[in-house]
């Protein structure tokens, strides 16, 4: 008799298309792997989000955005203007095309639809599959990007399955109108499962059905998984790994110094964010480009420590047992709930360096070795939980 767990064909929406970020398409891969492991049939549904944004002008998508991206808006612009203007312009063009070429081909190797959907298309997919997921990574953060319905699986009927798995709102607060939305957008959800504390609290009163917190997918696979797919080490020697997205100068002459009190090489990825920063232009000893994500994998696997300011920096030096220090992307430190959430989770909050005062050297080594004996027991339990969770809605759901 053909079991439960094969009969389900699982469609996951989450920011894969296009996503040019370490962390975005090692959550998308991971997720698809774990769910193929406990025998499901799992794919991205290739979501093509940009193509169904809101046409609007760009002066009115200005003007209505909160003010720190207004700010935002107005930096890129200028940094524009001085990449084109840099001396660096063409060195720095050629390393940006070949990290995007990582990226777009590494997607390749992710299960995903043939088909490229976009929000009006959506529908079209819908007989493809007996299960849906939303998640994980930040796709219910309704201000960074906009709010896409899709996302909430709107477009999904309601005598076929809706669930969310470690899905990330990124915020520490919602509005009352976004309240709102939610409330409808989950009704018809039969599980639903986040990545924040904060989350939790804020989603479990609009919805009837239990909240979970569960892992992020890169870590329901095991390091023996990782250690098959990250490859050979990159970089000879003790280094200290900088994976940096944000662009603060502090960051970087903090690891200066770090480096040289541990008599290490700096290994860094400029221009990750796929354009031109004066930040990046003459940080690290040895500047890397063309990196996979399993590369980065290793990258972290390998190094004697790690200064980051990623939620996924953070996961995998957690994973690898790193020596390591998390750092806000911005002086106010908006959008860090995630990571709060993952350091108190296995009670790592020392290794947030939030305040001027843990921002020195002084304070990172005084700080004890991590115990990551104690760190592993939690992650087993986790991680048997929320594999758990899978498991107990799909086949449960399915068999209805």
């Amino acid at each position: 008799m053909q079991s439960t767990a094969t009969k389900s064909k699982i469609g996951i929406i989450s920011l894969y298309y296009q996503n040019r970020n370490m962390g975005g398409l090692l959550q998308a891969y991971a997720l698809c792997a774990k769910l193929r492991e406990l025998g499901y049939f799992a794919e991205q549904i290739t979501f093509d989000r940009k193509a169904s944004m809101v046409s609007q002008s760009k002066w009115r998508t200005f003007f209505k955005a909160p003010f720190r991206y207004k700010l935002r808006s107005i930096k890129r612009n200028i940094e524009k203007v001085f990449f084109r203007l840099s001396r660096d312009h063409k060195e720095a063009t050629k390393q940006i095309a070949a990290q995007n070429e990582s990226f777009d081909r590494f997607a390749l190797s992710i299960p995903h639809s043939d088909m490229v959907y976009t929000q009006k298309e959506l529908p079209d997919c819908v007989e493809d599959y007996s299960v849906f997921i939303t998640g994980s990574d930040q796709v219910w953060n309704m201000k960074a990007d906009g709010e896409f319905p899709a996302f909430f699986l709107d477009f999904v009927p309601h005598n076929k399955i809706k669930m969310s798995y470690a899905a990330s709102i990124s915020m520490t607060d919602i509005s009352e109108e976004e309240r709102s939305r939610i409330k409808d957008y989950l009704k018809s959800f039969h599980a639903v499962s986040v990545r924040e504390k904060r989350a939790v609290e804020l989603i479990q009163p609009l919805v009837s059905v239990p909240v979970a917190m569960n892992l992020d997918p890169t870590m329901l696979l095991s390091l023996q998984d990782w250690d098959a797919s990250c490859g050979r080490r990159l970089v000879e020697g003790d280094y200290l790994f900088c994976y940096f997205l944000g662009e603060r100068k502090k960051l970087r002459n903090l690891a200066n110094k770090y480096a040289k009190i541990n008599g290490l090489k700096i290994v860094t990825l400029p221009y990750i964010v796929g354009k031109y920063r004066a930040c990046d232009r003459f940080f690290g000893d040895i500047r890397l480009s063309g990196i996979t994500p399993f590369e980065f994998v290793a990258l972290i696997k390998y190094a004697k420590a790690v200064f980051t300011d990623s939620f996924h920096g953070s996961v995998f030096s957690i994973l690898y047992h790193k020596d390591f220090f998390v750092f806000n992307k911005e002086s106010a430190g908006l959008h860090n709930s995630r990571i709060y959430s993952l350091l108190d989770q296995f009670d790592l909050m020392q290794r947030f360096c939030d305040t001027t005062f843990k921002e020195t050297t002084g304070y990172m080594t005084s700080l004890p070795s991590i115990d990551y004996e104690g760190m592993e027991k939690k992650l087993q339990k986790y991680r048997a939980d929320s594999i758990d969770f899978l498991n107990k809605n799909i086949t449960t759901i399915s068999a209805e």
